[in-house]
């Protein structure tokens, strides 16, 4: 084997032993929610994690608790916890847990329809906050649960691997090039597919223009694209 192709291998081996640690790592998920969504989201993860799979109400008043008991942190907002839960949800970080169906039989069968995987709840303030305070009553999302999307979180870490190893072995735009074409990618294909959809070069080169404060990358996008691809 050539000395070019052992170094290749070595990157390649290199890149998924780290990635494979990332993954492993619990705290890179809560960091990678904290540094993107704020310490309200962050604790709302760690709370999934910590019980596997809860309704939305049970996260929310359980994360409203803890900050509400932290040193450092302003009071807790349940209204802003909420819309924190359905951003995280709509983002595709958490995501609904099958459930049994309705159908008889003497072993039930766990489903979740598709629209409902990244659905996220309807839950009304005044609920929360009546039970926040033990007054009782239903929120309304009895037997409805909820965990974390492990697939999502990944493939945050394996784009974020993908940048930097631009960035390294050519400088900062070639790593806001790939991370645009990532983007794009994702309108049209699976983030896990074998192979994608090809993204086409005139929107590749408005989206540059539009969401890029790297001037010279739209300047020099079709040496980058070259070099990229050898």
């Amino acid at each position: 084997m050539s000395r070019k192709k052992y170094r290749n291998v070595w990157i390649f081996h290199e890149t998924l032993r780290k990635w494979r640690g990332i993954c492993l790592d619990r705290q890179a998920y809560l960091l990678l929610i904290k540094t993107r969504y704020g310490d309200e989201a962050e604790i709302l993860v760690e709370e999934i994690l910590r019980h596997g799979q809860d309704t939305a109400s049970g996260v929310i008043l359980q994360a409203f608790s803890r900050l509400n008991n932290t040193p450092k942190v302003g009071k807790a907002d349940l209204g802003s916890l909420r819309d924190k839960f359905s951003l995280l949800v709509t983002k595709q970080f958490i995501m609904r847990c099958p459930s049994p169906n309705d159908e008889e039989g003497t072993v039930p069968v766990l489903t979740v329809k598709e629209r409902e995987l990244y659905l996220p709840p309807d839950l009304n303030l005044k609920d929360l906050l009546a039970m926040e305070q033990g007054q009782g009553g239903s929120t309304g999302d009895e037997g409805v649960y909820w965990r974390i999307n492990l697939d999502r979180f990944h493939q945050e870490f394996r784009d974020q691997i993908m940048v930097s190893a631009m960035e390294r072995r050519i400088d900062a735009d070639a790593g806001e090039l790939m991370r645009l074409l990532l983007q794009q990618m994702y309108l049209r294909t699976e983030p896990w597919a074998a192979i994608s959809n090809p993204v086409p070069y005139t929107e590749l080169k408005e989206v540059i223009r539009k969401q890029s404060s790297h001037p010279q990358l739209g300047v020099y996008l079709d040496q980058y694209l070259k070099v990229m691809g050898r």
